[in-house]
């Protein structure tokens, strides 16, 4: 097996049973959450995904739910991507493209690259089959290390090595009978949450 899939497994097999449920879920839920602002602010589901997507880029999690949110509220009060407050980490470029998915625009068509058309593809159908979506982190799980932006970007410009870490992704889920966003996820949430505890004992050993 190549070093990438088992350094896929190694991370996934040193998940917890709490991290296994929210990895195993976590796109269910995220879509439930975008379900949810799409009926407050009466904005489809879908664009909201896309919204979600298109604001992704630099984000945590929670900061891009609110930043998304706050594109609704501007959006349905009549703001344009040029006058409202600045949205989102990367200028003004993201935020032109939530307003284009909010104005009719499909989504597949506003957002590039792809990480993002594949979180925005999982975000709004959970069962997808197919799309992995590869950020640093799931990147550092298949690398086996911690990597940074530079690295990311780096291997954001080369289609081809998305297609293959992605594929690498399949083949594992396949043998777990796991879709590979759910395996993507786990690994994600396990990689986050171990690093975290790693760095928090580091400290705290150096300050003891």
């Amino acid at each position: 097996m190549e070093i990438g899939k088992r350094n896929i497994l190694a991370v996934y097999y040193t998940a917890s049973p709490i991290q296994m449920r929210k990895g195993k879920n976590w796109y269910v839920d995220a879509h439930a959450i975008a379900d949810d602002l799409g009926d407050i602010y009466g904005i489809a589901t879908e664009r909201v995904c896309g919204v979600i997507a298109a604001l992704s880029p630099g984000c945590s999690w929670e900061k891009n739910i609110y930043e998304a949110e706050k594109c609704l509220n501007y959006f349905k009060m009549g703001c344009t991507a040029t006058d409202a407050p600045f949205i989102g980490s990367y200028g003004r470029a993201n935020m032109i493209k939530s307003w284009r998915i909010l104005a009719g625009e499909p989504s597949l068509e506003a957002l590039k690259g792809n990480k993002v058309r594949a979180f925005f593809s999982l975000l709004h159908d959970p069962t997808n089959s197919h799309d992995v979506c590869i950020d640093r982190h799931a990147l550092s799980v298949w690398a086996g290390e911690k990597l940074g932006e530079r690295q990311l970007l780096n291997f954001m410009r080369s289609p081809e090595k998305y297609d293959a870490i992605a594929q690498d992704y399949r083949d594992v889920a396949a043998q777990l009978d796991l879709l590979p966003n759910q395996l993507q996820a786990i690994t994600w949430v396990t990689w986050r949450e171990n690093n975290v505890l790693t760095f928090l004992n580091k400290r705290y050993t150096l300050k003891s």
